[in-house]
């Protein structure tokens, strides 16, 4: 039986980058599982995306494949999931506070414009949510 280091794994993870917000996937919180089968060599990693809509999905997909492939890994399943969705709370403490994505309360940083019926998160990208509807709508970057 051949020895898989998930350690190893988790650093070529970290090599991998959200190329719309520069930030490791794994420490974004978009890795939700790392399964290893030893006896098969075969390694099976579960992720999300920031948003169904993501340009770049295949890309990510792709990198997170190449970063499965350790030393004795013979196959890398990559599996995308949307359940749960993605969310501030799988964003790692430290990566929150590197960004600046916490304001005195930290909550994630709410940019307000006044002219718009609109409250504004930012997360890497735009979320419009309506006050009166109660609808949130993600946009890419204005």
């Amino acid at each position: 039986m051949t020895h898989i280091d998930k350690e190893l794994i988790i650093a070529n993870l970290r090599e991998v980058f959200d190329p719309e917000i520069s930030i490791n996937i794994y420490d974004l919180g978009l890795i939700y599982d790392i399964k290893i089968n030893k006896a098969d060599q075969w390694v099976e990693i579960t992720h999300t995306l920031t948003s169904a809509f993501c340009p770049f999905a295949d890309q990510i997909v792709d990198d997170i494949k190449k970063a499965g492939y350790a030393p004795g890994v013979l196959n890398v399943e990559v599996v995308t999931t949307f359940d749960p969705p993605f969310t501030m709370d799988s964003v790692s403490e430290e990566t929150k506070m590197i960004m600046g994505w916490y304001d005195a309360t930290n909550k994630p940083t709410e940019i307000y414009r006044h002219s718009w019926p609109f409250k504004v998160i930012f997360f890497g990208y735009w979320i419009l949510r309506s006050p009166y509807t109660k609808q949130t709508i993600n946009i890419s970057r204005m």
